[in-house]
């Protein structure tokens, strides 16, 4: 049952709700590492009972734990909540307003645009690339084995993938000594969530050298981008193909899309399309990728059990099958655990459009709800010894679909993740493939990767050795 409903006049406000001592000006700032905020969330829910206040300067937050509750809002959208305007704000200020951080019908003209790229059908007819990205990724390793970054190189498959679906064009970032566009969102994602959580938007006034660089990757990227568009544009007339049926990739679609009106996306949009999807197409998949790998260093026992799966399932070094995909349990059981203890979006800032009543407390429109999409990973009913990493629940776990509801890794409701699937198929495939041609080590001088939200929640300093099987 729900905990959230229309407004009463005599609901307490939420002002009045516990949570950590404040400072009387800097409010709860100052009371944990930046790139670590998730960790002081879930902390201050455990606390204070999964509900609870905190302030940021000026600014008063609300944090909400139960699955129920936080379901309840994300099903309530856009008509009744949205994420928080300063997403929005943030978003056009750097030119990349898109259908991540579009509201009511504006992002619902554009999300019928990107449904259909995602469908089954499409996702099967473009297995064969990623099949033969993935085995790029593999050929990519046996160059150097030992003290590498596992997170930037499976960053670069992410491009890859994402780049070849969207656009149609193979920029094959695995092969090149330069990674010129993965180096750009590096720069880009991780400032764009310190503007996010930034108390004062300095950067409007004055500018320092990190918001400098944030301008010159987004120069350098929608150059880039709008060679990708001019690509597309000339293409389509070559080929005479006028019809959004006709789209090859997610670009043509949007090229020739039309809204109700029937105009067509401007270039503005365009570009910010493009680089949502590949902030979307990166990020989530590379870093819940490299958090496995983590895991699974600590667990050479696991990665043996794994090698048997695969090796159980799979003809010498043939290829693997979209459809075989779902022969690997212990795999998927490997990437479930990984998500429900590194979700890369941990949390999401929503705000109600009118006033609410939620969990018995009115909350006037505008009010930041920090709605956490893992509350209930460490809730011992549900994950018993919930802090460790133990993918062989998800292999005996009674009613294992109901239990994983509870936990909202790709988001809920309306404006669940369209990728969602495309993702899990990367990640079942990569980890299969480097499972069966590779054993992980940790490397000697390094140490477990420590938490970096940067946008999205990443590994910082993970670096391994690989042995060839």
């Amino acid at each position: 049952m729900s905990s959230t409903s229309a407004p009463s006049i005599s609901a307490p406000s939420y002002k009045t709700l516990a949570g950590p001592k404040r400072h009387w000006l800097k409010g709860n700032l100052g009371q944990f590492d930046s790139k670590c905020v998730h960790d002081f969330f879930y902390g201050v829910a455990r606390e204070f009972n999964g509900f609870a206040r905190i302030r940021f300067m000026h600014k008063n937050m609300v944090i909400v734990q139960d699955a129920d509750t936080v379901k309840h809002i994300m099903k309530n959208r856009p008509e009744r909540f949205r994420r928080a305007k300063v997403m929005e704000t943030m978003f056009s200020e750097m030119g990349i307003h898109g259908v991540f951080s579009a509201e009511a019908k504006e992002w619902r003209s554009q999300r019928l645009l990107m449904n259909p790229a995602f469908k089954p059908s499409k996702i099967k007819a473009f297995y064969p690339k990623i099949e033969e990205i993935t085995q790029r990724l593999i050929g990519s390793l046996n160059k150097q084995t030992q003290n590498i970054d596992i997170q930037d190189i499976l960053m670069a498959y992410t491009v890859d993938v994402t780049s070849s679906l969207a656009f149609g064009i193979d920029v094959n970032t695995l092969a090149s000594d330069e990674h010129y566009l993965q180096d750009q969102l590096n720069v880009i994602f991780p400032m764009l969530s310190y503007r996010l959580r930034a108390p004062l938007p300095y950067w409007r006034w004055f500018k320092l050298e990190r918001d400098k660089k944030l301008d010159a990757a987004l120069s350098e990227v929608r150059h880039a981008v709008n060679g990708f568009i001019e690509q597309a544009r000339m293409k389509l007339e070559s080929e005479q193909r006028q019809d959004f049926e006709q789209a090859e990739n997610l670009l043509e679609a949007m090229i020739l899309a039309e809204n109700e009106d029937g105009e067509h996306f401007t270039d503005e949009q365009l570009f910010a399309n493009v680089v949502t999807l590949l902030l979307a197409g990166e990020d989530t998949t590379a870093n819940t990728l490299a958090w496995a790998i983590d895991f699974l260093v600590e667990r050479p026992e696991l990665q043996e059990q794994l090698y048997q799966e695969v090796q159980t399932h799979t003809n010498g070094n043939g290829p693997i099958s979209l459809e075989q995909l779902e022969s690997f349990p212990l795999i998927s059981a490997v990437l479930h655990e990984t998500m429900r203890l590194k979700p890369v979006a941990p949390h999401l800032y929503i705000e109600p459009i009118k006033d609410e009543q939620i969990k018995g407390h009115h909350c006037p429109a505008g009010t930041t709800l920090v709605c956490l999409l893992s509350g209930e990973a460490y809730n011992e009913q549900l994950f018993p010894d919930c802090e460790a990493f133990k993918p062989e629940r998800w292999l005996n776990m009674e009613n294992s679909r109901a239990t994983a509801s509870q936990l909202m890794p790709f988001g809920f409701g309306a404006r669940l993740c369209p990728g969602r699937q495309l993702s899990l198929v990367e990640m079942r495939l990569a980890l299969i493939e480097l499972i069966r041609h590779y054993r992980f080590e940790r490397n000697a001088d390094s140490h477990a990767a420590q938490d970096s939200i940067k946008f999205t929640l990443q590994p910082e300093g993970l670096r391994v050795d690989l042995y060839p099987r």
